[in-house]
């Protein structure tokens, strides 16, 4: 047996040239170039892909202290930050409408809330529009909330640029180096209405003005109505007419100390200190209200954007999230934001994010929807803290303004970062109001009142089974085109396609899949049902 020698094909009968060896390894090491940078390449997606979106689980932070001063008066009944974020409303203990500068407090314009001027008894609010709905102490109540236009005004050489006030109290002038604005503030009222009977605080919501839901506890418990207005033709004032529902009974000596209506009108809730939470059920025949004990004395309660949640705070720093499924109150949610018992909470005008103050004089910034923590706002380190009175957040959250129940303002930057974006929301089942379970749900939405749904779940099991429907037409169609290929088709021909096929295999499929969204799917579009016609009419045409 003869040896090969070295650099000769034996197989060939010839030597092999030096050049094919150095081309031979030069293209080994393209190879293994190439097959290293794709896998660096695809690497570096995926580390650009989790730098990008890291951020998105991430919560807040506060970017400072924007100012802190003390009003000569008391805590106010009701804050609202502008989205200006240079001035911030409240509704005080005197039953005025007034505007502060947010960088020292000073008060910029006042008008009263309530219709002939008076003092509110009680506040409710409803979250969104800004409608309070404020009750006097003979029992009448008045919706109104606070508006803010602006007009040109005429600016001189002496004119000073900022916020300054205006010769009208209801007025006042904002001013920078080009123009003048002079921002009127308004009480918008939709009306006086009468008392109820035995009741000391109405509440009313609605998603309109000419329709609202009103809710009450009156002498022989829990009254629930509807407040309609008219519109004369040719008439600009608008009449309304309130309807009560039979009361319901309650099997409690005393009275709730909130009592709330339901946004869609279906249903009251009414919430006891002692943790006992009642709902009216007004589908339900015989009028009376279902009693659930939460456990826990309950020492705030709200209503959240949509009011079909109801929120209630803790004497432990929880807060809680109820709904109302089949005429009793159900808890989707429960989180324990801080160790002192809760004072206040303030839900968002336009998403699901609330304030919740505490005792301790500290405050959070909270979605309840993705379960995320946004910002802590603590309190002063080495100085007696106040238990929050009131803290409300700026509509994009990026102010918050929080006082405590001497009066003092604390206004501070806030970076929110993505909201409603957590785990809980992208991979886990969530209770969406006007869902009976909680669900994965992926649906866009503009509404300031409906909850965004990101759930990635559906797209994950929508893909998957679109790759194994795919899978059933793509498998037998390939197996059967290479036999026919490589056993029946020419050889000329097949000189042809096989290099077509193996380029469309080196393409990456994103680009195959968009020619065969823009070429092959109107083809198919268009003679599929020829064909489908043709399959099923041709048999029975030759038989």
């Amino acid at each position: 047996m003869t040896t090969p020698t070295p650099g000769h094909d034996a197989s060939a009968g010839r030597r092999t040239s030096p050049w094919v060896r150095i081309e031979d390894r030069a293209a080994a090491m393209l190879i293994r170039s190439g097959g290293l940078a794709v896998l660096l390449t695809m690497l570096g997606l995926l580390a650009f892909l989790v730098w990008s979106a890291y951020p998105l689980f991430l919560g807040g932070r506060v970017l400072g202290e924007r100012a802190r001063f003390k009003p000569e008066t008391p805590a106010p009944l009701w804050l609202a930050v502008d989205p200006a974020f240079d001035r911030f409303v409240t509704l005080e203990r005197d039953g005025f409408f007034r505007v502060h500068a947010i960088d020292d407090g000073e008060v910029l314009a006042q008008t009263p809330a309530l219709e002939g001027g008076g003092v509110p008894a009680a506040v409710r609010v409803e979250s969104g529009e800004g409608w309070l709905t404020l009750t006097r102490d003979d029992g009448r109540f008045e919706i109104v909330r606070a508006v803010l236009e602006w007009e040109p005004a005429p600016r001189n050489t002496e004119t000073k640029t900022g916020l300054a006030r205006a010769e009208d109290p209801s007025q006042y002038l904002q001013c920078d180096e080009t123009d003048c604005k002079r921002w009127n503030l308004t009480a918008d009222r939709l009306g006086r209405f009468k008392p109820i009977k035995g009741a000391n605080a109405v509440d009313t919501r609605g998603k309109t003005r000419l329709k609202r839901y009103v809710a009450a506890a009156g002498e022989d418990g829990i009254i629930t109505g509807v407040l309609t207005g008219r519109r004369a033709l040719g008439a600009g004032t608008v009449r309304y007419r309130l309807t009560l529902d039979e009361p319901a009974p309650v099997e409690k000596a005393e009275p709730p100390a909130w009592v709330f209506a339901s946004g869609s009108g279906n249903w009251a809730a009414a919430v006891w200190s002692d943790g006992t939470l009642g709902v009216r059920d007004r589908a339900s025949e015989s009028p009376a209200v279902r009693l659930v004990e939460t456990g826990e004395p309950i020492t705030v309660a709200a209503m959240l954007l949509g009011s079909e949640t109801l929120l209630t705070g803790d004497g432990r720093g929880g807060v809680s999230g109820w709904v109302v499924r089949s005429g009793f109150p159900r808890l989707v949610h429960r989180r324990a934001l801080g160790k002192a018992p809760v004072t206040s909470i303030r839900p968002g005008d336009r998403d699901r994010t609330i304030m919740v103050g505490f005792a301790d004089g500290s405050a959070v910034m909270y979605n309840i929807l993705s379960d995320k923590v946004i910002v802590r706002i603590g309190p002063d380190a080495g100085t007696h803290a106040h238990p929050v009175a009131l803290a409300a957040a700026s509509p994009d959250s990026r102010a918050v303004c929080v006082i405590d129940d001497s009066g003092r303002a604390v206004v501070s930057s806030v970076e929110p970062g993505h909201v409603e974006v957590s785990m809980r929301t992208l991979f886990g089942k969530v209770l969406y109001e006007g869902y009976d379970e909680p669900a994965y749900v992926y649906q866009s939405t503009g509404s300031t009142q409906a909850e965004p749904k990101f759930s990635l779940i559906p797209l994950i099991f929508g893909t998957m089974k679109a790759t194994v429907v795919a899978m059933f037409v793509a498998v037998p169609l390939a197996v059967f085109a290479a036999i026919y290929s490589s056993e029946f088709l020419h050889r000329d021909v097949r000189r042809y396609v096989k290099p077509a096929i193996e380029l469309m295999a080196s393409l990456p499929s994103v680009v195959l899949g968009f020619i065969a969204a823009m070429v092959v799917a109107p083809f198919v579009r268009d003679q599929l049902p020829r064909m489908m016609t043709f399959a099923l009419i041709g048999p029975l045409a030759v038989v």
